[in-house]
């Protein structure tokens, strides 16, 4: 079982590198650093992806039960409710990208926690703690750019880039992660995860270049989800 475990946490934790890597690629020149003692996102891409990398296998490991050695996390009291108060719309956002892709993913999603969770009958797995989940994959990012000290404004158009590159691709890896489960028998015939893209990915890109929209097409996207796959919610 943790061999199973272990082989998706390899497979899967390089392809999210990669990709994570990419992004912040793309991004670092539209950045610009106007904090001072802050080192530019250039300079410090590599401890981001590290620190990217290291909190995904923590969620894996959690998940085995090996012991996890976390740094906490330091608070200027002072400025917390400033800083609560410019990050509020920035964390809306990273909200929704992540139920968007939660639910643009789910079937795919459904079949890897239903297979995962018949590795682990003394366990309940959902969202909260399963390593693959978009919440998990965007947590562990969000903790690992925070130190860079970027404002709200950079920090939601990483989110953004990360959004459209890694969370709208989040089926690569779960169909990898997949495939290893049904390889080894594990329930091979479930029959429920999907084996390619959705048809209407054009239409989602074109919502997301609306200029009057600050995150995109989020509640439309769950709306045309409700509609298309009514028996998979009423599984869930």
């Amino acid at each position: 079982m943790s061999d199973l475990v272990e082989l998706i946490q390899k497979n899967s934790i390089s392809t999210l590198r990669e990709m994570t890597g990419e992004v912040l690629s793309s991004v670092e020149k539209q950045i610009v650093d106007e904090i001072g003692g802050f080192l530019a996102l250039r300079e410090q891409q590599g401890d981001v992806i590290e620190a990217f990398v290291t909190n995904m296998n923590n969620c894996f490991d959690e998940l085995l039960d090996k012991e996890v050695i976390k740094q906490e996390a330091v608070f200027d009291f002072e400025t917390l409710s400033l800083v609560q108060e410019e990050e509020l719309d920035v964390m809306v956002a990273l909200e929704g990208m992540v139920n968007a892709c939660r639910n643009d993913h789910l079937a795919n999603f459904i079949s890897f926690n239903t297979r995962l969770n018949s590795l682990f009958p003394r366990k309940r797995l959902d969202e909260t703690n399963n390593p693959l989940d978009p919440e998990q994959i965007a947590t562990a990012f969000q903790e690992a750019l925070r130190p860079v000290g970027l404002d709200a404004h950079n920090t939601l158009m990483i989110y953004r880039a990360f959004n459209n590159e890694v969370l709208k691709h989040l089926d690569d890896i779960l169909q990898d992660a997949n495939k290893i489960l049904v390889d080894s028998g594990v329930i091979p015939n479930l029959g429920m995860e999907s084996s390619s893209k959705k048809d209407n990915r054009p239409v989602r890109s074109a919502q997301r270049n609306d200029p009057g929209s600050t995150f995109g097409t989020v509640e439309e996207e769950e709306m045309q989800e409700d509609v298309e796959r009514p028996e998979m919610f009423s599984m869930m």
